[in-house]
């Protein structure tokens, strides 16, 4: 992964996790270069067809020259051109790009609420967020404030972790697009769709179940052009 020394990150590459962002604090990962060649027509575009590449979480961020992390799991699709779709998003500053963004007064019944563990400290409930994130971005500012609250004890299911250590930190929450709350004006009812109060988020296309073929979605004959898919399975659904 590359970066500018502006905190651009470069428009050829992606850091794609699969499903190491749930242990990024100290445990191996297995990683790939998101490909973002130009198509001449609508196609749902793998993020994983490159080589994996090892890597390794540490645990001192000192060395850290990286100035956003995309996560990027295995079964995410694009039906779209990555570059593109990547362009876009550089161009927003935030900390913490996800879908699905919500304060806690929005969904109060989501179920990893309750995993949420704050250490000593009292978080109020206005400074609870949440989010969906088989794919988005975390800055290195909040992947150090991450790391410190670990080492106070905090825990937690990452999808509520990670956007309440930005909101009491004071950094920037942003959701990719859909039509939330935290969706700036420029992104409002782009990239995709699904159903936030639904457990599932379905009907949508970014949803944590039922899953998608991957021969239902490729192809000009996808209705949904530069969409994002989730999760998107190569033959057999769970």
């Amino acid at each position: 992964m590359t970066s500018s020394s502006s905190g651009t990150v470069d428009r050829r590459t992606a850091f794609a996790v699969s499903t190491a962002y749930r242990r990024w604090r100290t445990r191996s990962a297995t990683c790939a270069i998101c490909p973002t060649q130009a198509s001449s027509q609508v196609s749902i575009q793998r993020a994983t067809s490159a080589i994996p590449i090892s890597c390794r979480w540490r645990s001192s961020w000192s060395s850290l020259t990286t100035y956003r992390y995309w996560i990027v799991e295995y079964d995410v699709r694009f039906g779209g051109e990555w570059s593109k779709l990547f362009d876009d998003l550089s161009a927003s500053s935030a900390d913490l790009l996800g879908t699905t963004v919500q304060a806690s007064a929005e969904n109060p019944g989501w179920a990893h609420w309750h995993t949420l563990s704050t250490g000593t400290e009292t978080v109020p409930a206005a400074c609870r967020v949440k989010a969906f994130l088989p794919f988005g971005r975390i800055s290195q500012q909040l992947l150090r404030a991450c790391d410190a609250r670990y080492r106070q004890n905090w825990s937690g299911h990452p999808e509520v972790l990670w956007p309440t250590i930005a909101t009491v930190e004071g950094l920037r929450v942003e959701d990719i697009g859909g039509g939330g709350s935290f969706v700036p004006a420029e992104r409002r009812g782009r990239y995709y769709r699904n159903t936030p109060h639904d457990w599932s988020l379905f009907p949508g296309t970014f949803v944590s179940r039922p899953c998608f073929l991957d021969r239902d979605l490729s192809g000009p004959e996808s209705r949904f052009p530069d969409t994002l898919w989730h999760p998107v399975k190569e033959t057999v659904c769970p």
